[in-house]
């Protein structure tokens, strides 16, 4: 994970899980809550004490009164994972994961927008495909 695409060691990021039922290795989904170390401190022995962290600081910007200051601090602060898409991949055929297509019918098997058009009609699959 990285901040910066052209920044240095300084911008990259480690995932690490925030809970104790999760182990490093596991594959993160939206909704998780991660810790993000910074890849200069992740070879450092902790010693029992909290890891450096990315941590989002309550203190606002002087320069930019609506941005709050991002540090590394070595206490525990938890991100949550979202979806979503660069700009420069946002395309419109493209199905987004906050895109608002419409209402899916049980009964009638089809989706319907707020229109209440058919949008598509869905095929049957088993719960392991989906």
């Amino acid at each position: 994970v990285y901040l910066d695409r052209a920044g240095n060691e300084g911008s990259w990021f480690i995932i690490e899980p925030a809970y104790k039922h999760y182990v490093i290795g596991d594959s993160v989904a939206a909704g998780n809550k991660i810790s993000l170390i910074p890849y200069s401190v992740n070879n450092q022995p902790s010693a029992g004490h909290v890891k450096h962290q990315l941590h989002l600081s309550h203190c606002l910007l002087k320069d930019h009164q609506t941005a709050a200051e991002v540090n590394c601090l070595n206490e525990s602060t938890e991100w949550q994972v979202y979806m979503f898409l660069l700009f420069n991949e946002n395309q419109p055929d493209i199905v987004k994961s906050v895109s608002d297509h419409g209402i899916f019918s049980e009964k009638r098997r089809r989706t319907y927008n707020f229109e209440r058009r058919p949008l598509a009609k869905p095929k049957r699959r088993g719960r392991c495909e989906v």
